[in-house]
């Protein structure tokens, strides 16, 4: 069995050992559960957290100020917003839980190029919305 190919067991996702307790790698390279973000868990309410927050916040201020879309206004929000929060993310986990930054450099890269994506397809999404 290749690394593309999976074991299910009860519907539970499990590694090619068939460990569900393991971190699954996906196709496109990894794979977080919520147990295995538990070291930058600030970190990643953070994001998570402000992305459905500032979602929300603009969805209902595109929604009923500006009388336009919905859902236009919750995702340029939620991702407008991410990677500023990252940031913010990034001191509250250094300042709450020194070290843990250092020990899992992988997934705090990874969270940062993940809120950097949807940051500049907020901003795309922004030009093509407002044609700025």
């Amino acid at each position: 069995m290749n690394i593309f190919e999976y074991k299910f067991k009860k519907g539970k996702r499990t590694d090619r050992y068939g460990d569900p307790k393991a971190t699954v790698d996906s196709p496109m390279g990894f794979y977080y559960s919520w147990e295995a973000l538990k070291p930058v868990r600030i970190l990643a309410t953070t994001v998570v957290g402000s992305q459905y927050l500032f979602g929300l916040i603009f969805g209902l201020y595109f929604d009923f100020v500006l009388d336009l879309n919905f859902v236009h206004g919750f995702m340029l929000g939620g991702s407008g917003l991410i990677f500023p929060m990252f940031l913010i993310g990034l001191i509250l986990q250094s300042k709450y839980r020194p070290g843990s930054l250092g020990e899992n450099a992988t997934m705090v890269r990874r969270l940062g190029l993940i809120a950097l994506l949807f940051n500049l397809i907020g901003i795309v999404m922004y030009l093509k919305v407002f044609g700025g």
